[in-house]
């Protein structure tokens, strides 16, 4: 059985300040900002439930559940925040967010009960 997840084809495009739920049909947001725009994440909370996804054993469940991409592509002329659920925590950044220049891009992982990034190429608790 593979453990390998392979993103929604067709991404939610986002142009400013933005909260997605967890029946968002997408796992990959692409963001085409001209302002300082936040993208606040669904609840972590039973996203990834009793799996550990940094020790490789988490399995994807499917869109909209624990998985997602967000890409600040280069049109963009501005920071793209993430923050997670009111509440709740992204974990190894500083300040609770990650910053997205024009170009960088991040992939979350929630294990039910917050998200974990990695594979950040933007800058980290400088939200």
């Amino acid at each position: 059985m593979s453990t390998g997840f392979t993103p929604n084809a067709i991404p939610l495009l986002i142009t400013t300040s933005t909260t997605i739920s967890a029946a968002t049909t997408c796992d990959k947001v692409q963001a085409t900002i001209t302002a300082a725009s936040t993208l606040t994440l669904y609840s972590a909370i039973s996203q990834y439930a009793g799996y550990s996804i940094g020790s490789g054993q988490g399995v994807a469940k499917g869109v909209g559940q624990g998985v997602l991409y967000v890409y600040n592509l280069a049109a963009s002329t501005a920071t793209l925040t993430i923050a997670p659920a009111s509440g709740e925590s992204l974990n190894g950044v500083v300040d609770g967010t990650i910053g997205l220049a024009p170009g960088e891009n991040v992939t979350l992982y929630a294990d039910g009960a917050s998200w974990t990034a990695f594979a950040v190429s933007g800058s980290v608790g400088s939200g």
